[in-house]
């Protein structure tokens, strides 16, 4: 299976979860990372080096495309 079918299949939306604003520089972020707790998820994939810069949140790894896909490809 290619990378957008494996999206496509996992696919689902998630309302953010509340989260206290200082977790990140850019607040607006905060949001994303909400969702990714909110939705149980593993990792958040992203270009956004405010979020990069974090590398992880509590359990969520935090990773650009193409980290995710070396991992991914395993």
């Amino acid at each position: 299976m290619d990378i957008f079918g494996y999206i496509r299949n996992n696919i689902r939306i998630v309302e953010p979860g509340a989260l206290d604003e200082s977790i990140c520089r850019d607040k607006e972020d905060v949001k994303i990372i909400g969702t990714a707790v909110k939705g149980n998820e593993r990792f958040i994939i992203t270009g956004d080096d405010d979020l990069l810069n974090l590398k992880k949140y509590h359990e969520i790894k935090i990773v650009t495309p193409r980290k995710f896909w070396d991992f991914f490809k395993k």
